[in-house]
């Protein structure tokens, strides 16, 4: 083989060291992928329970008043359903 064809010991660890560096790179970008995926969530879990919180809140209030907004109603349960889909999906897989 001709000198030519052949890395020398520099180049192999000058192509490492951009290999590691491009490692620690795609690890870094993944921790935080990981963290901010962590984060929302605990946010939808928070969510969800506050619609589920201010959903049981107006099930008492309709069942002690019989005063009931239907409309508000139906945007309680379109929400806590569709968390709750969110949760079954993505988070408690």
């Amino acid at each position: 083989m001709t000198e030519n064809t052949n890395m020398t010991e520099q180049e192999y660890l000058e192509l490492s060291n951009q290999l590691k560096e491009s490692y620690e790179l795609y690890e870094n970008k993944n921790k935080i992928l990981e963290e901010e995926n962590e984060q929302l969530k605990k946010d939808i879990m928070c969510v969800y329970g506050l619609v589920r919180t201010i959903d049981s809140f107006y099930d008492n209030f309709v069942s002690t008043t019989s005063n009931g907004n239907h409309e508000l109603q139906f945007l309680i349960e379109t929400a806590r359903g569709f968390l709750s889909g969110i949760l079954d999906s993505h988070i408690l897989d």
